[in-house]
């Protein structure tokens, strides 16, 4: 991504040409389509960052990663210091990173749909944990994860001790840890650091 700031760091730009630089430099480096979105929840003169895997596409052919960067809609220019632009890539690549890693899930299971456990009448709590708990999103987060501790002090001390892990550290850690109530010895959990901590040392080689 550090080959797109020339074109993007410190330019006055409105959010439909930011949004058009960066669309073309991921999709001349990756086969993933980029669009706008708006919600009134975005603070204003900042990007979030979603990510989609489209099963269906990538059996048929078609781009099957969309990463749709989100803005406060009354955001007509859009100005980004060298701290949004590094923090807006870090989002774009952890969002490729976690869609790959679902195609490639999808790829070998021949895109055969998996069936996700429904709960009837389940609270958001038992809905996020029935989809934390997803072996699929397991694995996909894991490598999030241990992306966001490359450049974390102290990390060996974390995987001794997790729930000292703050939002700051490790967002989705911390979310795992939230959703299950700081229990590193539940199984999801434990099953989760043991796959956080091989992509970590792999990915510190």
């Amino acid at each position: 991504m550090k080959e797109a700031a020339p074109t993007i760091l410190n330019a006055i730009l409105t959010v439909d040409e930011m949004i058009e630089r960066i669309a073309l430099h991921v999709g001349n480096n990756f086969n993933i389509d980029v669009y706008r979105s708006v919600n009134p929840v975005v603070p204003p003169n900042e990007v979030e960052i979603n990510a989609f895997y489209d099963q269906s596409k990538d059996q048929n052919s078609e781009i099957p990663i969309q990463i749709v960067l989100v803005t406060y809609p009354l955001d007509t220019m859009i100005l980004w210091d060298a701290e949004m632009f590094d923090k807006v890539c870090k989002d774009i690549v952890d969002g490729i990173i976690h869609e790959v890693v679902h195609m490639k899930q999808s790829r070998a299971r021949h895109f055969i749909d998996v069936i996700t456990p429904y709960v009837e009448d389940a609270t958001e709590a038992e809905e996020a944990k029935i989809c934390l708990a997803d072996l699929d999103e397991i694995d996909a987060y894991s490598y999030r994860i241990a992306g966001e501790l490359l450049d974390a002090e102290n990390v060996m001390q974390m995987f001794e001790q997790p729930s000292k892990i703050t939002p700051a550290t490790s967002p989705h850690l911390w979310a795992y840890l939230h959703t299950f109530e700081g229990d590193v010895q539940n199984p999801i959990m434990r099953r989760l650091l043991k796959k956080v901590y091989k992509n970590y040392q792999n990915l510190k080689k």
